[in-house]
Order: structure tokens, then C-alpha cells, then sequence
């Protein structure tokens, strides 16, 4: 009977303690909440004004367009317009180099000696054709049938 008594018992127990702990609960008292003192505030009309941001990345930068400049004419570089930079914009037809003009109007006048050499070469070759032409009239063609060819070729 002990052994169905005990647990009963130790149940009682328990629930009597429970009781007591319930019954005898703290209570929570509510501090009073203190007053914040008066502070004085400064107040401003806002305005924009320009701000400049700086931010730090890393990475590759490569131009939106790229250009490659060929010169036609070689020779040394005399002036550089100051929108001929790395970033910078410029319109169709603007100067950006100057180059020093002495190099390419020395081969101009070299190209154009050459060329009236040719052209006078040319006249000789033309006079010596014609020159050996009435060479091969006058020995090639028996002379009753000279006077024939003179007439067909007036």
C-alpha cells in the first residue's frame, strides 16, 4: 500500500508547493518615468548645393569610342591642339596636329623633278619613234611607190 501511497503523496506535495509560490508572488511595482528636460532646438531652411561625391573602385576603364589617327605626310610634330588627349572630344575638321611641312614639300618638288624627267624622256622617245618612222618611209618603201603612200597618209 506504501508503494501506492508515496507517489500520491509526492504529488500532494508538489501541488501544495505550487499553491504556496503562486500565493506569495512578487508584485511589480511601475517606476515612475522621469521627465526628459526641455532642449532648445536650432532649426534651418535646407538649400541645395552642389556636393561632390568621391567614390573608390576598382576595375578596367576602356573609352565608349576609340579612334586611330593615320597621318598621310611623315615629318615632326610642330603643335598639338589642347583637346588632343586621352578623354578629350573634338569636332570633324578640327586641327589637332600640326606637322612641320618641310619633309613632304621636299618630296613634293622630288615627285614633280621626277616627273617632268619622265615627261621630257617621254617627248625624246616620242621624236625618235617619229625620226625612225621617216627613216623606214624613206628606205622601206621603192620610190614609185612613194608618192602613193605620201597621198594616202595626208
Amino acid at each position: 500500500m506504501i508503494r501506492k501511497l508515496v507517489p500520491i503523496l509526492v504529488f500532494a506535495a508538489l501541488a501544495g508547493v505550487s499553491a504556496l509560490i503562486m500565493l506569495n508572488r512578487p508584485e511589480a511595482r511601475r517606476a515612475a518615468v522621469p521627465t526628459a528636460p526641455l532642449v532648445q532646438v536650432e532649426t534651418r531652411i535646407l538649400e541645395t548645393q552642389p556636393y561632390q561625391v568621391r567614390l573608390q573602385s576598382y576595375g578596367i576603364v576602356r573609352p565608349r569610342t576609340q579612334s586611330t589617327l593615320l597621318p598621310q605626310v611623315s615629318g615632326p610634330i610642330t603643335e598639338v591642339s589642347p583637346n588632343f588627349r586621352d578623354g578629350g572630344f573634338f569636332e570633324a575638321g578640327e586641327i589637332l596636329l600640326h606637322i612641320d611641312s618641310r619633309d613632304y614639300e621636299a618630296a613634293v618638288a622630288t615627285a614633280r623633278a621626277g616627273l617632268a624627267q619622265q615627261r621630257q624622256a617621254l617627248l625624246e622617245e616620242q621624236a625618235q619613234a617619229e625620226q625612225a618612222l621617216q627613216d623606214w618611209r624613206r628606205w622601206a618603201i621603192p620610190k614609185h611607190r612613194r608618192r602613193w603612200y605620201r597621198a594616202s597618209r595626208s
